[in-house]
């Protein structure tokens, strides 16, 4: 269950951003987007959902689970855990937030960022004290960093490169 939650949170996550971003009838739009999504997500999992599109900002509330999408954000989040180094490499697109069971999550997406940026953000990650394990294959690659209860994840190609951090509450 909690797998297939996940599949359809990702999936309606990116059908709602793709559905935001387009002008025109952008209020009548965000409207059906709204109970559209809703709708699939009553039916995929069995519980209630609440889905809200204002000002460049999605949230999605569930019975066990809240996301919330920041379509402009270009800024690294202030509520992510201090103990994780800022990546400030690279130019911010847009940022996510999210919490579910007992997890509370953020997805910070970049572009104009190489596969060099690994190697410095894996000193930065040491030093903070993070156990470190990286990949890298070709012009991509992920950095993982893990301290504590803190997950950190880093992967880039194509010159863009997602963060992910998770906490487990």
């Amino acid at each position: 269950m909690r797998q297939t939650l996940k599949f359809w949170f990702k999936n309606v996550l990116a059908l709602l951003i793709v559905i935001f971003m387009m002008p025109s009838c952008k209020q009548a739009g965000e409207k059906t987007a709204e109970k559209m999504m809703e709708k699939t997500l009553e039916d995929a999992t069995g519980g209630n959902s609440s889905v809200d599109i204002e000002n460049n900002k999605i949230t999605i509330e569930g019975d066990s689970m809240k996301a919330v999408i920041e379509t402009k954000a270009n800024t690294w989040p202030v509520q992510a855990p201090a103990e994780v180094p800022v990546f400030n490499i690279g130019k911010i697109t847009h940022v996510t937030s999210s919490e579910y069971d007992d997890v509370k999550a953020w997805g910070i997406h970049f572009e104009g960022v190489d596969i060099n940026s690994i190697e410095k953000y894996q000193t930065q990650l040491k030093s903070a004290g993070f156990k470190t394990s990286k990949f890298i294959m070709g012009e991509g690659g992920s950095l993982t960093g893990e301290k504590g209860k803190i997950l950190v994840t880093v992967t880039i190609g194509d010159k863009q490169a997602h963060v992910s951090i998770q906490i487990q509450q």
